[in-house]
């Protein structure tokens, strides 16, 4: 029985051992798509701002011209 209780224990770990490798993948690829998010996010928000500032030196000079 005791044989039996080692090898339980072995499998039991083992079994620890590969859940805690597949969450920290998982975790990482978590991150990696958190980072792609932000990066997009920021490049969304600065494409916004061009535009917006282009649109104000527009009506600037739009006004300066009338």
């Amino acid at each position: 029985m005791k044989d039996h209780m080692d090898t339980i224990k072995v499998l039991l770990v083992s079994g620890s051992g590969w859940v805690l490798t597949i969450t920290q993948f998982l975790g990482d690829i978590i991150s990696l798509i958190g980072a792609t998010a932000a990066t997009a996010y920021t490049i969304y928000k600065l494409v916004i701002l061009h535009k917006k500032t282009q649109k104000e030196k527009q009506n600037l000079i739009n006004k300066d011209a009338s």
